[in-house]
């Protein structure tokens, strides 16, 4: 048999308390999540190089809004810039309007339409057939080999050869650069 039926107030504040707990402890785990993720870049990588996006205009995207306000992307590249200082690295910004995803990694022609939903890229220019985010990738790669930053340090890209290790981790070569 259930309790006594308890007053309003009672019932209001209980509820309040466990979706506050329920918010501060999504949020508790966001800034864990933030900080492991950004102390395993700064301590494996040399050169990160972060696009700077225009937020603000993403936000407007309802489809978009909801995931990108999760994120927490300002707080990520604001913890990856000081921890990369500490271990020694370099945090390059790629230009807000530099074409990463459209731009062919093979010939640098430029696709100037391409939408969202278009996973693979396809040059058409060369035939260049690619993933799209591997391709941004390779581009945003090639930005960073620019920038005149040198890509060995301890514990980075070099050290992982001398290990045996593989620093082939996204489909991209270490000595094509």
């Amino acid at each position: 048999m259930p309790g006594p039926r308890r007053s309003f107030p009672y019932r209001f504040f209980s509820r309040r308390t466990t979706n506050t707990m329920n918010c501060i402890r999504v949020s508790c785990v966001r800034k864990d999540a933030i900080h492991k993720a950004t102390t395993a870049i700064a301590k494996s990588c040399s050169v990160v190089v972060i696009e700077t996006l225009n937020v603000a205009g993403m936000m407007k995207n309802r489809h978009l809004a909801r995931a990108l306000g999760d994120a927490s992307m300002p707080e990520f590249h604001r913890q990856l810039t000081y921890k990369m200082a500490w271990a020694g690295g370099e945090v390059v910004n790629a230009d807000r309007w530099f074409p990463s995803s459209k731009m062919c990694s093979e010939c640098g022609s430029i696709k100037s339409e391409l939408k969202l939903s278009d996973r693979p890229f396809v040059c058409s220019e060369c035939g260049f057939d690619e993933d799209r985010d591997l391709n941004a990738a390779i581009n945003l790669r090639d930005v960073a080999a620019g920038s005149a930053v040198s890509a060995c340090r301890h514990r980075s890209s070099g050290r992982a050869e001398t290990l045996g290790e593989t620093t082939d981790w996204a489909g991209i070569s270490s000595g094509s650069a």
